[in-house]
């Protein structure tokens, strides 16, 4: 594991019994103190995940042992508290599941909408008896390759601001508002709205 992935919890909320690899700790709670829902939430909040990673050894994988992991300290609110904090944040866990199918959903119908819309499949009736043209992208515009910045001169800060091959997959969508990334270096190809 990184250093951001060691001691990560989740709880087994499942009736049949079920056996953990190496390197995952179960843990049990002994004196009732502890609501299993609640627990999930309790284990994964900032301060607790911090302390978590703090604990953690190991030059090439990290991991936290036994020990220290019942060191780290938690807020435990009343039981009945654990309950309800548990059921509210498993109502919004269920509304951002439901949304994201949504999102899911809403997307796929986009690329079908794409797909019949710019390949001429599917027209506006205003707009059927105009002909579609075929053209090269050569006549459309002109093409320039962008200069390689290295990762040492790109950051958060400096006087322009740059795309990087990676964000378009990572960081952008089919519009780049507003570009994320700084330089300082101003020897690359410069680009305008529109490009």
């Amino acid at each position: 594991e990184t250093t951001d992935e060691v001691g990560f919890t989740a709880v087994y909320l499942d009736t049949e019994p079920v056996i953990f690899g190496g390197f995952v700790i179960r843990g049990r709670p002994t004196n009732g103190y502890l609501h299993p829902e609640f627990t999930k939430y309790a284990l994964r909040q900032p301060s607790v995940r911090s302390e978590i990673i703090r604990r953690s050894q190991g030059a090439v994988r990290s991991n936290i042992g036994q020990g220290e992991l019942s060191k780290v300290e938690v807020a435990l609110p009343p039981l009945l508290e654990q309950r309800k904090i548990a059921d509210i944040l498993s109502t919004w866990d269920a509304a951002i599941e439901k949304t994201e199918a949504l999102l899911v959903t809403a997307k796929a119908q986009k690329r079908a909408l794409m797909q019949s819309l710019l390949t001429g499949k599917r027209r506006f009736p205003e707009f059927e008896a105009q002909p579609w043209k075929e053209a090269r992208l050569g006549e459309l515009g002109s093409f320039k390759k962008g200069k390689g910045l290295p990762k040492t001169e790109v950051g958060s800060v400096g006087k322009f601001q740059c795309v990087l091959y990676g964000e378009l997959y990572t960081t952008y969508g089919e519009i780049i508002d507003q570009p994320k990334s700084r330089t300082d270096l101003n020897d690359g190809i410069v680009s305008v709205a529109g490009d």
